[in-house]
């Protein structure tokens, strides 16, 4: 059996990934800094610290979901090459349902 090749990364989805990757950094940097502080914080600037983490974390995750977004976009029209028509239905198909489907 080959193993899966993966698909080539166009220009966007290498800015994407490298958003997401910088993004990444600055959530394990204010993780740590939350984690491991240098001296005893106040009760004020430790939730100062969570704010920041919270806020750095939201971030991260919409990065996350934007290089997702994209994959699936990129994905979508191979989908629909590969499948028979009655998958696709004139959207975004769901590869997992139609594989899942084609195994019974």
């Amino acid at each position: 059996m080959k193993p899966d090749t993966p698909l080539p990364r166009d220009y966007e989805e290498c800015r994407l990934v490298a958003s997401y990757e910088a993004s990444r950094a600055k959530e394990h940097a204010a993780a740590s800094q939350l984690l491991y502080p240098r001296h005893r914080l106040p009760h004020p600037a430790y939730m100062k610290l969570v704010d920041d983490l919270r806020t750095v974390r939201k971030d991260c995750n919409e990065k996350m979901l934007a290089v997702r977004a994209h994959k699936n976009k990129m994905l979508d029209p191979l989908v629909c090459r590969i499948l028979p028509k009655k998958y696709v239905k004139g959207r975004r198909a769901d590869f997992a349902a139609v594989v899942k489907g084609s195994a019974d």
